[in-house]
């Protein structure tokens, strides 16, 4: 198997898992906890978990193809000889030529190949027990114990300030003062950035709220060298399978959508600056969508005052099935002396993320106005976006 990264920081979080177990008796011990970086979660109803601790633990030999991701399984110790091949992306493994469905697919995130823990690890013979606390599965092969400590489905999205945005409990979406009642402190978070993601991992603590404005705030303890305005998540698989790439040259046509756009707003002589022109298939449909931020203003220092002609633009162009492109507006803001000045708000693209870890992705855009800001999340669909989470955070 290819050499993996590790380093994330949940050896911690198994040791506490194995230490806190209640013991059934005063003579029976806990099996120890299976020591891993990566730690397995709950995807969906179905409980994940990183191969190599696994296999680590099984004493199996492993290889690895990289032309066709493809990790080869070697057992010994049951009454037979296992021979088990599981390739990334395909629901379909070969045990001893025989084919064993998967659900999910096996997939790489973090430098782990992961795989559905149950038909995996019953098609190797191990027998598993769920326990219900700790959370997690105990092993049982030959005279071999252990415990696999499982995360609970509750996943975190903190954006700028540290504020907490909301996320998602037991596949649904959360608003941050639900989310905030699951959150102790010492969770786990991915930081993402448009152009991917930060090594490492940040650990958060318990949500506090501040003021002025009520917003909930999450201490993160980042890794070194880590950019600051990233947005952090706590979901443990690759929440960025597809990176947004920027367009360029800007074609004619998108100046022309920007421009219809506003017009439609009743500002028909504006210059058009269109500040980010991204593609990404958001959809994991093989089109491509693009996301444009277009404004007058600088969105990173927005001013006090408004005046006559400032804009700030998110769109999203989808193409439907008959190839016909839909312009979606996920954030407008036109300011005229006719239609109303006041405190400007500017827009933008924040990241591209699959906060839902289907392997579709939601947008995610920041907001700024002269004393705040705040972060809305957008799910995708062909007939347009929904916003399903929102935070903000000012005086």
């Amino acid at each position: 198997m290819r050499a993996l990264k590790t380093g994330h920081g949940w050896a911690a979080m198994v040791l506490w898992a194995a230490t806190s177990a209640v013991m059934v008796s005063a003579a029976a011990a806990e099996p120890t906890a299976i020591d891993s970086p990566w730690p397995a979660f709950q995807f969906g109803a179905t409980g994940v978990a990183p191969m190599r601790p696994l296999l680590s633990w099984l004493h199996a030999a492993t290889s690895f193809t990289d032309a066709d991701q493809t990790l080869h399984v070697v057992l010994h110790g049951g009454a037979e000889r296992i021979a088990m091949h599981l390739t990334v992306g395909s629901p379909t493994a070969l045990v001893n030529g025989a084919k064993l469905s998967l659900d999910p697919a096996p997939f790489e995130a973090h430098g782990a190949f992961y795989v559905p823990v149950r038909p995996v690890l019953e098609a190797l013979g191990v027998k598993l027990t769920w326990q219900a606390a700790p959370r997690g599965l105990v092993l049982a092969f030959g005279d071999q114990q252990a415990f696999l400590p499982i995360l609970a489905p509750f996943y975190a999205l903190v954006g700028d300030r540290e504020m907490l945005v909301g996320g998602r409990i037991a596949n649904q979406w959360a608003p941050a003062d639900v989310m905030s009642a699951r959150l102790v402190g010492g969770e786990r978070y991915w930081l993402y950035g448009l152009g991917g993601a930060a090594d490492g991992v940040a650990e958060g603590g318990k949500p506090a709220k501040q003021t002025p404005g009520d917003w909930l705030r999450v201490a993160l303890r980042r890794p070194a060298g880590a950019a600051t305005g990233l947005l952090a998540f706590g979901g443990p698989w690759n929440a960025q399978p597809r990176l947004a790439r920027p367009v360029t040259p800007i074609p004619a046509e998108y100046q022309q959508i920007v421009s219809e756009q506003l017009a439609a707003k009743g500002l028909t002589a504006a210059a058009i600056h269109i500040q980010q022109a991204l593609k990404v298939d958001l959809g994991n449909t093989g089109t491509e969508d693009v996301l444009l931020t277009a404004g007058s203003m600088d969105a990173a220092k927005p001013p006090k005052q408004a005046k006559d002609g400032d804009y700030s633009l998110v769109l999203l162009l989808r193409k439907s099935d008959g190839g016909v492109a839909k312009t979606i507006v996920l954030a407008g803001h036109v300011y005229t002396t006719k239609g109303g000045l006041g405190t400007p708000y500017t827009d933008e693209i924040a990241g591209v993320l699959d906060l839902t870890g289907d392997g579709t992705m939601q947008v995610i855009t920041r907001y700024r106005y002269f004393d705040g800001g705040g972060i809305e999340v957008f799910a995708v669909g062909k007939e347009g976006a929904e916003r399903v989470l929102s935070g903000g955070a000012g005086a």
